[in-house]
């Protein structure tokens, strides 16, 4: 297994962050996003991430449509108040969607069928270009699926073959939140 945690989250595969609403999904996705990106793995004491040691560094993306640019900042300043996220300042992209044109849904349905949007083929199409993707954040889930994948379980068989085929075609591992 690669990891891109030790022991805890494997790399390339999708992964889902699931709690109550304010219970710091959000917090734990951008805090493990910028220890990607910020190449921690040389460091002798770098911080764990649910218990395992970051174990690979490259690009994260992050996704967000609850949180604007105002909150990112406010957050990251938390996270990270030595600002190691600018050390390889081209590698953590955070897209705070409701200050982008808001969220835009990567599976639809119609009532009968499901699909994915023309708006997952763009994303997937960007992620792809970027050479060293390690991980994607989709914060949170509900606001990305025009469908319910808590009561209908096709729903989220498709979705979580989507996501699967997303890991795969990228090698990055892809992250979601969820509210319980």
């Amino acid at each position: 297994i690669q990891w891109l945690c030790k022991g805890t989250i494997p790399l390339g595969v999708p992964g889902l962050i699931a709690a109550m609403g304010g219970i710091g999904k959000s917090y734990l996705a951008l805090d493990l996003a910028l220890q990607i990106a910020a190449g921690v793995t040389g460091l002798s004491r770098p911080k764990l991430i649910l218990g395992g040691r970051i174990e690979t560094e490259g690009s994260a993306v992050v996704l967000t449509a609850e949180d604007g640019f105002d909150a990112i900042h406010r957050r990251f300043n938390g996270i990270d108040p030595n600002n190691i996220r600018l050390c390889h300042p081209n590698r953590l992209m955070v897209v705070p969607l409701s200050d982008a044109g808001g969220t835009k849904p990567l599976v639809a349905s119609d009532g009968r069928n499901l699909t994915t949007t023309p708006f997952y083929a763009s994303l997937r199409d960007e992620l792809m270009a970027i050479a060293d993707l390690r991980l994607v954040v989709i914060d949170p889930l509900q606001a990305f699926v025009m469908a319910d994948v808590n009561a209908d379980p096709a729903a989220a068989q498709y979705l979580w073959s989507m996501l699967v085929e997303l890991a795969a075609s990228t090698g990055a591992t892809v992250l979601v939140t969820h509210h319980m």
